[in-house]
């Protein structure tokens, strides 16, 4: 019988498939968790702006007085609203004067990846020419 002999043209590519793997896997890991923090990110910038909007429209109706209102746009920022800086100011307190609101707040990460490099806060500023008389008093407030 004769011998068959197996020709092994790819001595070792196993090992340096390993290797183009190990070499990639730490980029394709920076990849994918940057994506989901860029969403994230973009996710809570919606919100403050959304919240802004919404406490803006709430201040020119003249819905209650800085502590209600301040509490009503916390409540609209569902992703830990804890630590967020909500200022109401306007320019006088009849109709077609102009409110404004401004939050500011602290940026969260999931996994702590790009803490350096996404910015430290989202910030929102909004204003709306006021409909009612304003009674509500101008100030800032620290959501709980």
């Amino acid at each position: 019988m004769a011998r068959v002999r197996r020709c092994k043209k790819n001595a070792g590519s196993e090992g340096a498939a390993m290797l183009e793997f190990a070499i990639i896997l730490p980029l394709l890991v920076i990849l994918v968790f940057g994506i989901i923090e860029y969403g994230f990110f973009m996710a809570q910038h919606l919100e403050v702006r959304h919240a802004a909007r919404e406490g803006v429209r709430l201040a020119s109706v003249d819905a209650g007085n800085l502590d209600q209102l301040a509490n009503k746009i916390c409540d609209r920022i569902e992703v830990a609203a804890s630590g967020a800086e909500v200022t109401l100011s306007r320019s006088g307190v009849d109709v077609g004067e102009s409110a404004s609101v401004k939050i500011k707040k602290p940026t969260m990460t999931l996994t702590g990846l790009l803490d350096g490099v996404i910015n430290e806060f989202v910030v929102s500023e909004v204003s709306m020419r006021l409909e009612r008389t304003a009674y509500w008093s101008a100030g800032q407030r620290v959501c709980a």
